[in-house]
């Protein structure tokens, strides 16, 4: 998270983006969606390099597989055995 937010920089507000507005491809000011008021959602002081957030993203995209239980990108999901669902009942019922 600390790679892509600017944790505790503002009280009562949101994180700010430490992605860069310009970067390789482009400035963002330019995109057709881009409001000015925008501009106050990144950091300006503390902003990192587009390989830490490419590697923050990978690492990210890496834990959703495990916990989807997919192997890979390219593979389908895991052929897993399902525990069968046994519904539980409500306190007190004794039957």
């Amino acid at each position: 998270m600390t790679t892509l937010f600017a944790m505790y920089a503002t009280t009562d507000a949101d994180a700010h983006l430490r992605a860069p507005i310009h970067s390789q491809w482009g400035d963002r000011r330019h995109m057709p969606w881009w409001q000015d008021s925008m501009t106050g959602l990144f950091s300006t002081d503390t902003t990192v390099s587009m390989d830490d957030i490419q590697a923050a993203y990978d690492q990210l995209a890496q834990r959703f597989r495990a916990e989807l239980y997919v192997t890979h990108q390219t593979q389908p999901l895991l052929a897993t055995q399902l525990q069968p669902h046994h519904p539980r009942r409500p306190r007190g019922d004794a039957s």
